[in-house]
């Protein structure tokens, strides 16, 4: 293979990965049962999450500050916020979507409060 197919090639799945963890994907029931949103310890929805259906003060450990994905499963925005008591900068995701990869948002994965019912808007 030619040194510019395999740019080409690389450059290509670089693009695509980036993409994959940008995306913004529907909520999966299995994962998180319908009425709740959950959130996770690892990337991509991996760990063992915590579930709820209303807002919370303060994640527990080991959640607290290790938010690295969530889904919503919820029929009302969810925002997750950097600070205790919904603090600082956050996140929010619509109903019925989850994403994968927290990073690469603003509540990065320092999550520490949720509050469901706050408009995205």
């Amino acid at each position: 293979m030619s040194q510019r197919i395999k740019v080409m090639v690389a450059g290509a799945a670089i693009a695509t990965l980036g993409t994959t963890f940008l995306t913004v994907s529907p909520a999966y029931a299995v994962s998180c049962p319908s009425g709740q949103y959950c959130i996770y310890p690892q990337l991509n929805f991996g760990g063992t999450p915590v579930h709820y259906t209303a807002s919370t003060s303060q994640l527990p450990e080991p959640w607290n500050d290790d938010t690295f994905s969530a889904i919503n499963n919820t029929s009302r925005g969810l925002r997750i916020y950097r600070g205790s008591n919904y603090g600082g900068s956050h996140t929010c995701i619509q109903p019925h979507e989850s994403i994968a990869d927290l990073t690469f948002f603003s509540v990065g994965r320092w999550g520490s409060s949720a509050k469901l019912g706050s408009s995205c808007g």
